[in-house]
């Protein structure tokens, strides 16, 4: 499937189309954006949303919240580190369903939002005991997606029999639920992977 600037291109306008207009410069005070793409059947009140997240969140700042239609949001933060805060503490849920985010930059219409990926924290059990390693955490974690920054004391399974890695997955493509370990050409085992705070998913 083409991209949207491929079909730009192959568009052809009238004179008066091609000329267009020149967006105006915003006036009021910088905020910060997310979009958030609520996967449930239900249509998201956004009064309901805000009691729900405003405390949770606990922003240093305001947040303002504007309905953009097809269960998307938009969240307006004044404090950027506000807006990160949100996306460390991923996956949240409404009504059990997954909340999918993703900022918005300058100059990208809502069309262009894919909402396709959520970071998870996924532990890692059922593995020989020579592979409980950082090593292995790593290889693991990338062959889910893309291993997000962690701490020391984060990645630390609960017990120590398993490992914990945080990652930002494709939610459009199923869930992995095992890995085979190999070793010198042999499986050497099948770990299981478990989803911590996994909710529904809403298509």
């Amino acid at each position: 499937m083409d991209s949207l600037e491929g079909l730009w291109k192959k568009l052809s306008l009238l004179d008066e189309e091609e000329v267009g207009i020149a967006c105006p410069k915003k006036t009021e005070q910088e905020s910060f954006t997310l979009a958030a793409k609520f996967l449930t059947k239900r249509v998201v009140n956004v009064e309901s949303v805000a009691r729900t997240f405003r405390p949770l969140w606990r922003s240093e700042k305001d947040v303002q919240i504007k309905d953009m239609g097809d269960n998307i949001l938009f969240f307006n933060f004044e404090d950027e580190c506000d807006l990160g805060r949100v996306l460390e503490h991923e996956p949240w849920t409404y009504d059990k369903h997954l909340v999918v985010f993703e900022k918005v930059t300058a100059n990208v219409p809502i069309s262009a939002l894919a909402f396709q990926f959520t970071t998870f924290w996924i532990q890692i059990h059922d593995l020989p005991v020579q592979c409980l390693n950082q090593e292995t955490r790593n290889a693991i974690g990338n062959s889910l997606g893309t291993i997000q920054l962690m701490t020391d004391s984060e990645s630390e399974g609960g017990k120590g029999n398993y490992l914990r890695v945080r990652v930002q997955i494709d939610i459009t493509k199923p869930l992995n639920r095992v890995r085979k370990v190999w070793h010198e050409g042999s499986v050497i085992g099948c770990t299981i992977l478990k989803y911590e705070r996994l909710p529904n998913f809403c298509y």
